[in-house]
């Protein structure tokens, strides 16, 4: 679905979101209400609280009860690998990730969401050297540093080769 069919909902939430990675919209940055959201895009609270759900269970925001909708802070996992502990960590089947977080002295964990095929988006086609469009296997995780969600990763491979 081209970005301008996306339903109303789907469009404010991907402007939040850009607002949100681009920095516009700090962490912990409180968003304006619901009444205020709705004025702005020109349509309904519900429309407006579907968008917010989206973010929600992507970890971008969170709710305090009563105070509003805020920018959910993100946790720090500094990635500080040597090839030495790298190699180390390998041999034993845990993921850097998750090893680097726990020398940190955090809980992190990755979920599997999905794996599928998927027409390549232009800029993954560009870096396979493949035509927009081609089909490609992306499979998504959603990591999580001590229970909250960190960040949703897609990672993109080209299809496998048939003898």
């Amino acid at each position: 679905m081209a970005a301008q069919d996306a339903p109303l909902f789907r469009k404010i939430a991907d402007a939040l979101r850009a607002s949100i990675l681009s920095g516009e919209l700090m962490p912990g940055t409180q968003l304006p209400s619901e009444n205020e959201l709705k004025d702005q895009f020109g349509t309904t609270r519900v429309t407006v609280r579907k968008s917010l759900a989206l973010l929600k269970a992507d970890g971008l925001l969170m709710s305090r009860q009563g105070k509003g909708v805020y920018v959910r802070p993100r946790p720090n996992v500094q990635m500080l690998t040597t090839g030495a502990n790298f190699r180390i960590r390998r041999d034993t089947g845990e993921t850097n990730y998750n090893a680097e977080a726990a020398a940190q002295g955090l809980n992190a964990e990755q979920r599997l969401l999905g794996v599928e095929t998927v027409p390549a988006p232009p800029e993954v086609a560009e870096r396979f050297g493949f035509a927009a469009g081609t089909p490609v296997i992306v499979r998504r995780r959603l990591f999580f540093v001590n229970d909250e969600p960190m960040q949703l990763v897609d990672g993109y491979y080209p299809p496998a080769r048939r003898p």
